[in-house]
């Protein structure tokens, strides 16, 4: 037997807050973008770790190559290859 999704009823709210609050995540994109446009070739700057992920990406979107290398847990160095 197929089950149907039920709609709700139509006193309910429409969206309800989390129990539990999340923080939001940071705004990683547009000051990663900033920084990564403002470097010179054999510029480097410190970004978090999580954001290396990003840097092939926005390299290829700005036209620009960059290569990272881990500081510490938290921590990596971005440098501008061209």
């Amino acid at each position: 037997m197929l089950e149907t999704a039920s709609l709700p009823p139509q006193n309910s709210h429409r969206y309800v807050k989390d129990p539990v609050p999340v923080p939001l995540p940071p705004p990683r994109l547009g000051g990663l973008t900033r920084l990564l446009k403002g470097l010179a070739v054999g510029e480097s700057g410190v970004i978090p770790r999580r954001a290396a992920d990003d840097i092939y990406r926005l390299g290829v979107v700005l036209n620009r190559t960059f290569t990272t290398r881990r500081i510490d847990a938290e921590k990596s160095r971005v440098w501008r290859v061209k």
